[in-house]
This record gives C-alpha cells, structure tokens and sequence, in this order.
C-alpha cells in the first residue's frame, strides 16, 4: 500500500539503512515498500553488476524487516544534458541524441531508435532482476514523447530516414515539424510511428526483466504530456509475460505551499488513470515533495493529497519524499502521520473494488489529439480539459463507464467525430457559450437549441432571479450572450462594477440557460466562462441545481456555506462512498449531505487525523440526509456506505 522510493546514492551504507528501517518499525503500518533505483547515466555494465551486488545485501536487509522489494529504471531516454561530472563509459557505440521536430539535437536524450542503446538497457534491467529479484520494476517516465523542452521528437537521421520510407516522403525536420503542426492526417502519422518506436523499446526492456526473474511485475511511470504514449507502450509491455502490469502517474505539485496546485494534480492523474488498459492492476499516483528543503510538503499535504488519489481510485501509493539526505525529523513525522491514519488509507482503497467515480465526465474526444489549440500541450494532454465548474463542487470525472453526463471543452468541439456528436445529442451535456458557438461553426445551430455571440466590453455582473445577484465580475472577452428557445436562469446585469464598460451596455440577455437538443436531451450553457475556482454560493447553486435537473450525475448535495469538493463513488447499487475535501483554510461548521439511492443502510465517517464517527442519519424514500462532524481547513474525510 504505502512505497518509499529511494534513490541510486553512493551515501547509502548499513548505517543508513539499519536506521531507515527503524525509523519505519517504529511506527507500524507506514511503509510496506521499497524501490531502490538502478544507477543513472551511462556507467558500464560492469559498474551496473556491482551496484547491483551492493543492493542486494540491502535488499535482504529490508526483506528481513518485513518491507517489500522493488526497482525503479532511473533513466532510460535521458533526464537532462549530458554532464561531464556524469558516468558515460558504458555508452553503447553508435548510439545517439534525439532531434526535435525543429531539427535541434538534444543533448543527453538518447533515440530509442538505436539499436545499439536498446541492447545496453535491456542487459542493464536483466542484471539487477537477476540479483535482486524485485517484486515489480517501474521504467522511469522519461520513456516520453518530447523532451522537458517541450518539444516533440525524434527526427534524427535513422529516424527521419525510416519516415520517409515508411510514407514515401522527402521531409526533412523541419519540414516535417510544420506538417506535424498544420496537417491533422501527417500529425496522426507522426504520432503513432513515434509511439510505435518508444514502444518497441519499453517491449524489449520488459522481456529483459522477466529473464531476469519471471515473477516480476513490470510498470510504468508516466505523465499527462504524452498522449497515447502510454496506450501503446502498455500493449508492448504485455507482450513480455511479466506476472502482471503497473502504472504510476505523475504531475508534479511538489509543494503544499499551494494547495490547490495537489487538487489540480489529483484531477491530472485521474484523467490517466482513467485511459489505463484494464489489464494494468496496480495503479499508484506518485506523490513527490522535498522535505529535506524543510517542509516544501508537510506530512498533511502527502495525506491529503494520498486520500484525494485513492478516492479517485488508486489501490496504493508510491511517494518520492525521502529520495536522498532525508531529514530524521520529517520522515519520523510522516511515518506517524500515516501509521496513525493507517486504517482510514484502507478502507479508501478496499472502497474502490468493483466501485467506479460518479459524475459529469469530461468528454475527451477520440481524435483530440488533432485540435490546434494550444499546439502541441492541447493535442497530448487531455488532463487539461477539466470542467471549471468542479470547483462549485461539483462531481467531475474522467470516467466514461456509467456516467452518462458530459463536460464538452471548447477546444475540442473541431476533433469530435460525426458519431460523438450524436451521442452528445441525445445525452446531458455542460458547455459555454464558446462551445455553443464552436458548434454553430460545424452547422448544428439548429440541433444543439441554443445560440451564441460573444459579448464586447469591459467586466459584467449577472442576475440569478431564483438565487439573488451574484457580485462577481465577468470579463467579457470569455463572455457570450446565449439566445433561443431555452430556460433562461440568469441574465447579465445592466451595469458594470467599477464602470469597466467599454461600449454601452444595456444588460438583459441572457447568461445561462437550459437548452433542449433536437433528440430532446438538456444541455446547461454557461455564457461566461471564466468558470474559474470558488464563484458566489448563488453562481455556484445554479450550477449544481441545474445539473441535477438535466442528469443523474449528481446524487451526492452538499448543504450549507462551505467550499467542499466532492469525489463520490458507486456501482449499481447506489452511491457507496463520497469523499469530501475543505478546500479553504476555514474550518466547516457540522454539515449536512444529502444522498440520493446509497449502496446501504450502514454509514461511517472517517476524516484525517479523527476517530471514526457514526453519523446521525434520516431518511425519506431513496434519499438519505447525514450530518457530519466539523472538517479542519484543507482537509479531508470520507462517508462510508455498505
């Protein structure tokens, strides 16, 4: 359940390990796993041999503790520049640098290409299998598409030549990399023989493992900025016969001095979780901090961001915390903080069998990969289309199977298939104005029951004749004014705040509306967007009031003045667990949520940091109402349901 990944360092002696395990006995139930890492750079096989020979003896030592062990690759296509101070001997001849897509080489990346440079890693994953016979090994994520440059790769000599042979062309790097960036049916191409080549490595290192130790679990650590990188690579994996497949999504958030950066992060990875083949079963977010900088992430934030993971669904955690010169005190905290928190960890992730998310689903088109929008980070991270309106509480998710609601980005309306609009017709859908009108461009004015045009001028104000006036402001180079046959729910005001009004503005028109699609589905047009962070309690009410109306996504309603998010969970029975995150420094009075068909008639909440409370529970039909106890500021807890 909870893996502490150590890296490849010099320093690591029997003093330090006999002390790292203590420290771990001494609070019972705070680290299950270790990865120990293979050296980095280029260092001669032989120089591999022998680290590896060292591991051991301390692997045997972990083993005797209890404490499961695992490897991690600590590089394959390269991290950074090719250091002087760094171990090269071993660089296979032949092998050589990648070149981006505007014909730059990349110093220190290696082409995956060479097949000198695929033999040297394949011999370097067999000999530490073969000494340490690790539980699972995890190939580092710089097994990526570009480099942290950004941009895409690799139009080396070998291969830009196997292009051009493949698809009878005479592109040059550059040439190639403007094709890739205006011709949708060349970047397709490009994409899938790049994948195709990265994936030809991850097979043949995956084989090298499992001659190394046949019962080894094989994974990938991985990020959002690759597209489907990883669906490819995956597939390759399998081919190799490890005992079972892993994966480890990654985004950063190595801090806890923004909180909100680890909801962000959360949201990234369940967007990868979510396009994970289902024959990879051990799924973990890798949850990164520095503490050895001195509280950069303190033992609460790895907590809550751990709990925020498994409510999404993962079934364990893997940190890169304590990497190096760890500072006692600080691994001391944190093995409290999660021995004392131990059961509540568990629970979340025994939750998550035969359970999915529940909510609106961002849509994410097939070919999205073929939207010009914010070239090329638009076309390889789908994670950052993520529904704004999330942050009014609002139950988003990147999960498609049983959710039949949907969130439909702007940016993506162009990539959609003949096929996917249909669907949308007939199903609820979220969108802006800037959707609205993205639609009207493809000629579906008349299917969609709503219209758009943008609004000129300065900042805006909106009526919510149900909810009272919302004070926030709009900025009106987001903004559209929606029309049609539809149900109005708010109107923008005839005034400006602060009187940033550019052009005369008479207000009236209409700022939120429900729509019906031509096969009669609901669709909520939201004409303002920024539908950024915390809105008014009256914006915020509307949304989740009207989502409710259009779709069955929300089964899960927060009462009160408060800033929680929910992530719910459910199968067919009901809803089984929804947990609730206080996204403000602000500690909640008792709460109420309402809960339309649980799973169960038996409720436990269980909160960081706090004993298990039995809740006061009514009822009236399917719906359940349950008040809960007060929730610390950036904080955590989770209504059991069985």
């Amino acid at each position: 359940m909870i893996v502490q990944r150590l890296w490849a360092d010099d320093k690591y002696d029997d003093k330090f390990y006999d002390d790292f395990i203590a420290r771990i006995k001494k609070n019972s139930g705070s680290c299950d796993e270790v990865w120990m890492c293979t050296l980095g750079a280029m260092p001669e096989l032989s120089t591999h041999a022998a680290y590896a020979e060292k591991l051991k003896g301390y692997a045997e030592k972990l083993r005797a503790a209890g404490i499961t062990v695992s490897l991690q690759v600590a590089r394959t296509i390269g991290h950074g520049a090719k250091g002087d101070a760094a171990n090269y001997a071993g660089e296979p001849a032949g092998a050589n640098f990648t070149v981006d897509l505007s014909g730059q080489e990349e110093n220190g990346f290696y082409c995956a290409r060479n097949e000198g440079f695929r033999e040297y890693f394949a011999e370097v994953c067999r000999i530490y299998c073969e000494k340490l016979h690790p539980s699972s090994v995890y190939f580092d994520d710089d097994l990526r598409l570009r480099s942290w440059a950004g941009k895409l790769r690799c139009a080396c000599p070998a291969c830009l030549k196997a292009f051009n042979e493949k698809f009878g062309a005479e592109y040059t790097a550059e040439t190639l990399g403007k094709a890739v960036e205006e011709n949708a049916e060349i970047r397709e191409k490009f994409l899938d023989f790049t994948y195709d080549n990265i994936a030809e490595f991850a097979e043949r290192i995956s084989r090298a493992c499992v001659e190394g130790y046949k019962d080894v679990i094989v994974g990938l650590q991985h990020g959002s900025y690759s597209g489907e990188l990883y669906q490819k690579v995956f597939a390759a994996m399998k081919k190799s016969g490890a005992k079972a497949f892993g994966s480890r999504c990654g985004a950063g958030a190595y801090t806890d001095d923004e909180p909100f950066r680890i909801v962000e992060k959360v949201n990234d990875l369940e967007c990868q979780f979510s396009r994970l083949p289902d024959f990879v079963t051990h799924r973990c977010p890798e949850i990164e901090g520095y503490p050895h900088l001195y509280y950069d992430k303190s033992a609460h934030g790895f907590l809550m961001e751990s709990v925020l993971n498994l409510a999404q669904g993962f079934n364990f955690l893997s940190f890169a915390a304590f990497c190096a010169n760890y500072e006692t005190e600080l691994f001391d905290d944190f093995n409290e903080k999660f021995a004392e928190n131990r059961a509540y960890l568990d629970k979340l992730a025994a939750a998550n069998v035969g359970t999915r998310r529940i909510g609106v689903c961002n849509f994410i088109p097939k070919n999205y990969y073929l939207t010009d929008y914010d070239y090329p980070n638009g076309a390889l991270t789908p994670s950052m289309y993520m529904c704004p309106s999330f942050y009014y509480g609002l139950p988003v998710t990147y999960e498609r199977k049983g959710n039949n609601a949907y969130y439909l980005p702007a940016e993506l309306v162009s990539a959609l298939t003949e096929e996917e609009i249909d669907m949308l017709l007939k199903s609820p859908v979220v969108l802006s104005g800037q959707a609205v009108m993205e639609l009207e461009k493809r000629g579906l004015k008349d299917k969609i029951g709503v219209g758009a045009k943008p609004i000129k001028g300065g900042y805006y104000e909106e009526n919510i004749p149900d909810y009272g006036s919302c004070n926030c402001t709009y900025y009106c180079g987001e903004c559209t004014a929606l029309s049609g046959g539809v149900k109005a729910l708010s109107y923008y005001a005839p005034h400006s705040e602060m009187n940033m009004v550019k052009e005369p503005f008479k207000g009236g028109e209409i700022a939120a509306c429900i729509a019906k699609t031509v096969y009669g589905a609901q669709w909520l047009a939201i004409g303002y967007a920024p539908e950024r962070r915390m809105p008014s309690l009256a914006k915020a009410r509307m949304v989740l009031d009207a989502v409710a109306e259009i779709s069955d996504a929300m089964p899960v309603k927060i009462c009160g003045c408060n800033r929680l998010l929910q992530y719910p969970r459910g199968n067919e029975r009901g809803v089984t667990a929804v947990t609730l995150l206080n996204a403000s420094m602000e500690r909640t009075k008792s709460f109420e949520v309402k809960i339309e068909n649980p799973a169960g008639g038996s409720f436990e909440w269980l909160a960081m940091d706090q004993k298990p409370v039995v809740p006061e529970v009514s009822r009236n039909g399917n719906f359940v109402s349950v008040k809960l106890p007060e929730l610390a500021g950036w904080s955590a807890g989770t209504l059991f349901i069985k």
